[in-house]
């Protein structure tokens, strides 16, 4: 059937609205607490509609045939997440759903079980759920169906434009972490050697010199106190850093989206989702 660009728009936010509440209450029930899934702020997650929409408009010509609308979903759902993910995790460095641990998965990105069930959904969704819902956009007069959709469009475009900002900043700090890490790793090695040298030299010097050997010993728990002084300093600075009204805007995304991980900055990742969960609980 044909729909109008309003009508479509419209079934676009629907299932992105259905999506979300999807999301919130699997992984909530999991979590065992409330979790405001996605990566937009607004209840609605653009993945579901825009993988509704693939589906809706792919199995237009196969309507009859429950194999093919199976076939046809599965196919241009699973294609159209794994370029969703490899797009969104060469731009923030995040991967925001992983299927890495699932057997038959495609760089983590994609795998077999929900592809399988991309093609069962399609199925439920062209058969079942679209048909009550598209009696009702239909029912709607053009100009209010127009006025609505130019509204939730206006709304989406605002909220994206506020998240994919949010995600940029994530991804700063991923970088400024790993930055600094990087430093703090450099100085304590460098803190190391000095220290394994004076070591070595205190038992050369044993049986002769007492006197130098206490002072060896006396530098190297004064490296030792200096290493610690920078762990501190840099733990210092990280609490401080997530006090800011810009990264607490930036670790919200990882607070909606609890399975994400982040390849590029494994280790930065995933002492920042340590450190925002323990606050986040106290």
């Amino acid at each position: 059937m044909y729909y109008s660009q309003a009508q479509w728009l419209l079934f676009f936010f629907l299932y992105c609205f259905l999506g979300w509440v999807w999301e919130c209450l699997y992984v909530s029930a999991i979590k065992r607490q409330w979790i405001n899934r996605g990566f937009l702020y607004g209840p609605l997650i653009p993945i579901y509609g825009f993988g509704a929409i693939t589906v809706l408009w792919i199995t237009l010509p196969v309507r009859d045939s429950v194999p093919l609308i199976f076939l046809f979903g599965m196919t241009g759902a699973t294609i159209l997440e794994y370029f969703t993910g490899a797009a969104m995790e060469r731009i923030f460095h995040v991967r925001y759903w992983d299927y890495s641990n699932h057997h038959l998965n495609l760089n983590g990105h994609i795998c077999l079980f929900c592809s399988l069930g991309w093609g069962v959904f399609s199925v439920l969704m062209v058969k079942v759920l679209h048909l009550p819902f598209e009696n009702a956009v239909l029912k709607i007069p053009e100009m209010p169906a127009n006025l609505a959709s130019t509204t939730l469009v206006a709304i989406f475009a605002a909220d994206t434009t506020k998240s994919v900002q949010s995600a940029l900043d994530l991804r700063e700090l991923l970088q400024e972490l790993t930055e600094r890490s990087t430093v703090l790793s450099s100085l304590e090695e460098r803190l190391e050697n000095v220290s394994e040298n004076i070591a070595y030299n205190s038992e050369r010097l044993h049986e002769h010199i007492h006197e130098i050997e206490s002072e060896l010993r006396e530098n190297r728990e004064i490296l030792s106190q200096k290493r610690e002084r920078l762990r501190c300093s840099y733990k210092k600075a990280l609490h401080e850093r997530l006090k800011e009204r810009k990264v607490k805007t930036a670790l919200n995304i990882i607070r909606r989206n609890p399975s994400a991980i982040s390849p590029k900055f494994k280790e930065s990742f995933h002492e920042l989702k340590e450190l925002f969960e323990s606050q986040y609980k106290n």
